[in-house]
């Protein structure tokens, strides 16, 4: 774990505590709302960013600034979260997840070919605590990075 110098924080620690915040604000809500709300605020990034390169960096709310586009990337996290929370997973399982199926479809970094061969579906287990972690607790056992350094030697 790395301390985050903006919130003094281990990194862990900030999603773990994102997920108890999000619960308190989660409200009601259903796939399709949280899916829907997740496409919605994405677009809004997307947006913010074509209308700072290519209309002049304004819009009707003002100047597009970083601290704009930081705000709804939040809410795309929110959303995240939600949709996420739906299926009973964590922001912490999806980047864990993530990870492993970038390795297995990258193990030597991205190249074109690498990403034209994506045949690379995980098969494993619906739920994470079926999943076998390595013996660093990074992400699942055989695709941890960390582990293959480790093996290579």
């Amino acid at each position: 774990m790395t301390k985050n110098k903006r919130t003094g924080t281990l990194d862990g620690d900030i999603l773990t505590n994102y997920q108890k915040t999000f619960i308190q604000t989660r409200g009601e809500g259903n796939e399709f709302c949280w899916a829907l709300g997740l496409a919605g605020e994405a677009g809004e990034v997307a947006d913010l960013v074509k209308k700072f390169h290519f209309h002049g960096g304004h819009d009707k709310k003002g100047e597009i600034t970083p601290a704009r586009i930081l705000d709804e990337c939040g809410d795309v996290i929110w959303y995240l979260a939600a949709l996420l929370d739906y299926h009973k997973f964590t922001l912490a399982d999806a980047m864990i997840a993530n990870c492993e199926k970038l390795c297995k479809r990258h193990p030597s970094g991205f190249t074109a070919e690498s990403a034209a061969a994506q045949t690379d579906y995980l098969d494993r287990p619906n739920h994470p605590e079926d999943w076998e972690r390595c013996e660093h607790g990074l992400g699942l056992k055989g695709a941890c990075l960390q582990c293959k350094k480790k093996d290579s030697r």
